[in-house]
């Protein structure tokens, strides 16, 4: 990490041209812009998980996306902060050949409602909200689910949160109901006993990071091991995914076909 990371890391030897597209030339965008240069880096250099924050810090309702007080005025003034690094992170991993092996997730941790909270703020919704997925070659430009017609529950498909994590999971390659961790005496999984694929994500299926799951069963194959000892069919660490103001990002470290197994 000591040789690696300062390299890695190094921002600043990005091109002009590349860091006038990540908007790190204006003052508005050059927080998260360069947080999107560092994950398309880490990304390039084979880092299967980045992680993503923005507005967790600061003045509350104000330098983050808490809106209690003026929605308009925090989602605006926010929107403009992320809007151009994210456009050019999602166009510099597809220039790069890097977007069809990664999943990138954008969400937060709940809606807001419909109705006011001190005249023109929200107040927290968890019955409804929007996120987004691009990469992992999933199909782009659908709208999944709808709300009632005030915003207030999510009315047609709705999706859980399980429902989330095993479609992310069946992204990656990896079949959620076989992902297991030994806790207090019992097999869990990260979707607990939930969990329904969104259909119109898991009939394209991606594998952002199916190689490295293909070939980690292959060996174990090759070993000899038993069903209760091969990775993906008990697992002893536990696989986690963070809800927040965040993106999220996951990346194919081994290029591996997920049918045939083959490198």
């Amino acid at each position: 990490m000591q040789s690696c990371a300062p390299e890695a890391v190094d921002v600043d030897s990005e091109s002009v041209a590349t860091r006038k597209l990540y908007g790190l030339d204006e003052k508005l965008t050059e927080p998260f812009g360069r947080q999107c240069v560092m994950a398309r880096r880490l990304v390039e250099r084979g880092v299967r998980f980045v992680q993503l924050y923005h507005g967790g810090l600061g003045q509350q309702n104000r330098d983050t996306w808490d809106a209690h007080d003026d929605v308009k005025d925090n989602h605006t003034r926010h929107a403009a902060e992320v809007d151009r690094p994210i456009s050019a992170l999602l166009t510099d991993l597809k220039a790069r050949g890097l977007l069809d092996t990664t999943l990138v997730l954008w969400h937060g941790e709940f809606g807001r409602m419909p109705i006011s909270q001190k005249g023109v703020g929200r107040d927290h919704n968890p019955g409804a909200m929007t996120m987004w997925m691009a990469g992992a070659k999933i199909k782009g430009g659908q709208i999944i689910g709808a709300s009632d017609e005030f915003g207030y529950k999510a009315e047609q498909q709705p999706i859980a949160v399980h429902d989330l994590h095993a479609t992310t999971l069946h992204l990656l390659g990896v079949d959620h109901t076989r992902l297991t961790y030994l806790f207090n005496g019992r097999n869990m999984r990260l979707t607990d006993v939930y969990g329904e694929l969104i259909p119109q994500l898991a009939s394209r299926r991606g594998h952002a990071l199916g190689g490295v799951i293909a070939r980690l069963r292959r060996l174990a194959d090759r070993s000899g091991r038993s069903e209760r000892e091969r990775p993906f069919g008990r697992p002893s660490t536990k696989k986690s995914l963070a809800i927040s103001h965040m993106m999220t990002l996951y990346d194919e470290a081994i290029p591996v076909d997920p049918e045939s197994g083959r490198e």
